[in-house]
């Protein structure tokens, strides 16, 4: 199995001859399959490496509890937000939703982040609960997790690596955790609504699982990025998704007490307003701007369809030669591969930039990926979007967003005629 959609229905098959919809294992498979399919870089490392990094984690957290002590004093509220990352795509989503919907709100961050919110927005509190897990773990956890692990290995037919049955029995054990943690602040805080932008993790999923047990009547989840089918094994009411294709998909799997519906993420009016809007209607200038976005970790795709998707771009430059100027924006968690396959392909990039993501968008004429889920943001900014691909792919559902007039293909077939029509204009 590989971590693609056809892989984790199969997956989720094969739970399903062992496991009742109401058990712990079934409403896990998302995180169980992404722990053991999806390639993080922890999983480049040995077993030893692994438990290594995870006990100096440990250890940390344990050193820094004695120096500083998160404070549980925290006040009922109508709302909990939970920020699971400094990424805009999370940011983005969750400050403009407290601020465009009067509420009083506690905010629960995973990530170490500092937001400063007007008293106007009625957020009471805001709860920093980065290493908690670690610092609270104990040995009922692991045993719980060792125990769920061995049924699982004996359950289904899959035959897991030891490195797999590492990483999901850490899922485990942070996951009980977690649900100890979510239980204490949620009975505390007592919230009609909780609200975050990610489930698949173990501090995420505990949130939605305890939020459905104490009976939460509001559970959001905004997903962002890309489609995957391990989405619609969400313990949310709500599922609020990117676009009408995601939410018809959706509908005819997830559970049939979630609602599915589109909401328009507020990036993309921010975005806009941000680094302006160009007439798409009007010639480009010459050189013209182009910001190329590199891709992050998705293990489906690999380095054979990254190099073929690059030497569209080598195939555009012996075109058009200097009426095109490229900077070259490698995703922040893979910059040196990045790099190293431009070269690979031959590609020259003018410009490798690491700068603010607005100062590029809006140097920018033309915005072209393979994957990035930025493309859909940047719809009302007047930028020419393209998907760069040799050939057209369902990889992050790219297929249906040419099909729905979001960006255009390009491929080596087509760039000439794209790109003329963009400069005759």
């Amino acid at each position: 199995m590989d971590y693609s959609n056809e892989s984790f229905e199969k997956f989720q098959n094969i739970l399903s001859q062992s496991y009742r919809t109401d058990e712990l294992v079934w409403l896990l498979r998302d995180g169980l399959f992404t722990q053991a399919f999806y390639d993080l870089s922890i999983k480049n490392s040995s077993m030893l490496q692994i438990c290594l990094k995870y006990i100096m984690l440990i250890i940390k957290s344990k050193l820094r509890l004695s120096v500083k002590k998160n404070k549980d004093n925290l006040d009922a509220v109508d709302r909990c937000v939970v920020i699971p990352s400094n990424r805009s795509n999370h940011i983005g989503r969750l400050v403009p939703y407290i601020k465009e919907n009067p509420a009083t709100y506690g905010v629960f961050t995973t990530t170490r982040l500092s937001i400063k919110f007007e008293k106007k927005h009625q957020v009471n509190w805001i709860y920093d609960s980065t290493g908690q897990c670690l610092i609270e773990i104990k040995l009922l956890h692991f045993y719980k997790a060792k125990k769920e692990l061995s049924e699982i290995t004996k359950k289904i037919p899959i035959d897991f690596t030891r490195k797999q049955k590492l990483l999901i029995f850490l899922y485990l054990s942070e996951f009980h955790v977690w649900v100890e943690l979510w239980n204490k602040w949620l009975l505390a805080s007592r919230p009609k609504q909780i609200i975050t932008t990610f489930e698949c993790s173990s501090s995420a999923k505990a949130l939605f699982y305890v939020a459905r047990q104490l009976g939460i009547p509001s559970r959001i989840h905004w997903y962002g990025g890309m489609r995957h089918a391990v989405l619609q094994s969400t313990l949310a009411t709500d599922l609020w998704c990117q676009t009408k294709n995601d939410a018809e998909y959706f509908k005819r799997k997830v559970p049939i007490e979630c609602n599915v519906e589109v909401k328009e993420n507020p990036e993309t009016q921010r975005l806009a307003k941000e680094i302006g809007i160009l007439n798409s209607n009007a010639p480009v200038p010459v050189p013209m701007n182009f910001l190329f976005l590199g891709p992050g970790a998705n293990p489906i795709y690999t380095k054979a369809m990254r190099i073929a998707d690059l030497k569209v771009i080598k195939a555009i430059q012996d075109i058009f030669s200097d009426k095109i100027v490229w900077r070259m924006r490698p995703h922040p968690s893979r910059i040196d591969r990045f790099v190293g396959e431009l070269k690979e392909a031959g590609v020259i990039a003018n410009d490798i930039s690491t700068r603010p993501l607005n100062d590029d968008l809006k140097w920018a004429h033309a915005v072209g990926t393979a994957t990035s889920t930025l493309l859909l943001d940047l719809s009302k900014t007047g930028r020419h979007l393209f998907w760069v691909q040799a050939r057209l792919r369902t990889i992050s559902s790219v297929d249906e967003h040419v099909s729905n007039g979001i960006g255009k293909h390009l491929c080596i077939a087509n760039a000439e005629h794209h790109l003329n029509y963009i400069f005759n204009k």
